[in-house]
């Protein structure tokens, strides 16, 4: 758990340094090269923290995610190629995941993998495409919550190509989903007893759509910048906030790289954040133990900043802490 603090690596990877206490320095194979990646960047850096001192205590970073509890509001966004980066990858992934104390989301994987991932004892999110076979959804499901899935998660962002068609994923064909599919995943994933997330909202009305649909929350993400020009997922949280209410539950991925970056992020309405690249190139040298301790590293970066801010829990950040540069 984040209590046991572990001497911080110093190792050097392969090709750059993996010190802790650098960014993450793993970037997958991706034709847009980061107009929408370069745009989440700088919204961060235009987010100014107030300092607020008197009368400030320790903090602590415990937190409840999808009714789990957790050392840390940072946890795994959904991640592919593990098994290309190490022998048994996702399982090998999942063990640093459940020392940490947090939950892993997983990307697309077959049905033996993923029970191989959830036998580490990891909590863990099955992330399902949006295939348009609907019958291999709802057998996806069923896996996950015969191996013990926290829950079930479709990221819809993923289903047309760059010329508004319908893609071809490999497996199977991805297609769009109507809002009586959705209503449907919904509805059977909680008969099995797990909320079905969506992942892929930027439109404060898509969030609303969401919660009248029965997802059991929403992950607000543009899925590492596949579309160009995309809005900062944290540009759009305060607004997205504000339709769901603050019971809802939301989470937040793309383009975080420190403890200050999530500290932002819970500030302006979500509830934990995933991270993916960030945490690639500790896992491709140490494996597991690079995954417990980039992510100690980065919630040891969070505590600082609460303190700082006279947040003593996760439940007291808030967005009286931040203050926009000009021009944003």
């Amino acid at each position: 758990m984040m209590g046991e603090r572990a001497p911080l690596s110093t190792e050097e990877e392969s090709e750059k340094s993996v010190n802790p206490k650098k960014s993450g320095d793993y970037v997958p194979d991706n034709k847009d090269k980061g107009n929408s990646d370069k745009i989440t960047r700088a919204y961060f850096d235009s987010m100014l923290l107030v300092y607020k001192h008197i009368g400030a205590e320790p903090p602590v970073s415990t937190t409840t995610i999808l009714g789990q509890p957790c050392a840390t509001p940072i946890m795994a966004s959904t991640l592919s190629r593990l098994g290309q980066m190490r022998e048994d990858g996702f399982a090998e992934f999942a063990r640093g995941i459940r020392r940490a104390g947090t939950l892993m989301w997983t990307a697309w994987m077959d049905a033996e993998t993923f029970r191989a991932v959830c036998d580490t004892g990891a909590r863990v999110v099955r992330g399902i495409k949006p295939f348009q076979d609907n019958e291999l959804v709802y057998k996806a499901m069923e896996e996950a919550a015969a191996c013990g899935a926290v829950a079930c998660c479709m990221d819809i962002d993923h289903c047309f190509d760059d010329t508004g068609k319908d893609c071809d994923f490999g497996y199977a064909h991805l297609g769009h989903k109507t809002v009586d599919d959705l209503k449907g995943f919904a509805a059977a994933a909680s008969a099995k007893g797990m909320p079905f997330i969506i992942k892929g909202i930027l439109d404060p009305e898509d969030a609303k759509l969401a919660k009248e649909i029965g997802a059991g929350g929403i992950v607000v993400s543009h899925h590492k910048g596949i579309w160009s020009y995309a809005a900062p997922p944290a540009m759009m949280l305060p607004e997205i906030r504000a339709v769901v209410g603050e019971e809802y539950p939301v989470f937040a991925d793309c383009g975080l790289h420190s403890g200050v970056d999530v500290f932002k992020t819970l500030a302006v309405g979500a509830n934990a954040v995933g991270l993916a690249r960030e945490l690639m190139s500790a896992f491709h040298k140490k494996g597991a133990d690079g995954v417990y301790d980039r992510i100690q590293f980065l919630n040891d970066e969070l505590l600082g900043t609460m303190a700082k801010t006279h947040c003593a829990g996760i439940e007291e950040i808030t967005p009286s802490a931040i203050r926009m540069r000009n021009g944003w």
